[in-house]
């Protein structure tokens, strides 16, 4: 097994970290604020920010040489511990999407690294 290097780890770990922080703020704001305003930050978030970063990581594990099944489990399964504890079961749906969205940026630049 290979070892794990700073770079492979940040590429592996950092999508999983903007999640998190992402999905707590919005649901402390929620709380706190009572906020509907906030609500529309979820789906903002659901809808783009979390498929651009799953897409990112993929261009990222293509550019780096970072195997790219290992990144997004580990980011879908923090997905799937996000959904769970703040949006419910019905969240899960997405998963499919974000692996979709992974998938499309690491074979763009797979098949443009192919095309030189």
């Amino acid at each position: 097994m290979k070892k794990l290097t700073p770079k492979s780890s940040m590429i592996m770990f950092f999508p999983a970290i903007i999640m998190i922080i992402l999905t707590v703020l919005a649901d402390l704001m929620i709380k706190n604020d009572g906020g509907s305003q906030w609500e529309g930050f979820y789906n903002v978030c659901l809808l783009v920010i979390f498929p651009l970063i799953f897409a990112v990581q993929g261009i990222f594990s293509c550019l780096s040489k970072v195997k790219l099944m290992p990144a997004v489990l580990v980011s879908l399964a923090v997905y799937a511990v996000l959904a769970l504890i703040f949006l419910g079961p019905g969240a899960l749906l997405y998963l499919l999407f974000y692996l979709v969205a992974a998938l499309v940026g690491y074979m763009m630049f797979f098949l443009m690294g192919k095309l030189k």
